[in-house]
């Protein structure tokens, strides 16, 4: 039942590199019915890429080297896509067996991949500004200096960074010169 009610992966795998049980996850996530997943070695259904790193994480397990691991990799698809999946692995070796929950984490991954690209468009937007650019929050502390901003201000975005404003630039009124 327990195996049923989970929308993570769960499975249990063997000594001889083969699935023994997979739950109905498996096959929401991947596609594969679960006789196809326990009809071939895991490998198979791991990207090239990750086969090395796979392998040897079930070999310690497997060895006692290791109790339990984290390790991510990509699974194929029945579609022929990769899905990125998050495991967290326990071995008992005594008994030639891996139990093993697994999270698809594909989505996550693609947004951290998104968030980052737009993260270094925006730095390369602002490097690229003539003119001073000192973004705050709402509560008016600094959090972005371009270098214009930071030749004009005397402080590095570092340092700036969770400032009030009012510290690293000086507004002053251009007749009266005063703040």
């Amino acid at each position: 039942r327990f195996f049923g009610l989970s929308v993570d992966l769960l499975c249990i795998a063997g000594a001889d590199g083969h699935f023994k049980q997979v739950n109905p996850a498996f096959t929401d996530v991947l596609g594969w019915s679960a006789d196809e997943l326990l009809d071939r070695p895991f490998l198979d259904f791991v990207h090239p890429d990750d086969v090395a790193a796979t392998a040897q994480a079930a070999e310690q397990l497997m060895r006692g080297q290791t109790t339990s691991l984290q390790i991510d990799n990509r699974y194929r698809t029945r579609s022929g896509q990769w899905r990125w999946l998050s495991w967290r692995a326990q071995g008992l070796g005594e008994a030639g067996l891996i139990y093993a929950t697994a999270r698809d984490v594909t989505e996550m991954r693609a947004s951290a991949d998104l968030l980052r690209a737009s993260e270094e468009n925006l730095a390369v937007t602002l490097q690229s500004i003539g003119d001073a650019v000192l973004a705050t929050d709402a509560a008016g502390r600094v959090h972005r200096l371009n270098p214009v901003a930071e030749r004009l201000t005397g402080w590095t975005e570092s340092q700036a960074r969770g400032r009030p404003v009012e510290e690293v630039f000086h507004i002053v009124n251009e007749t009266t010169r005063e703040p």
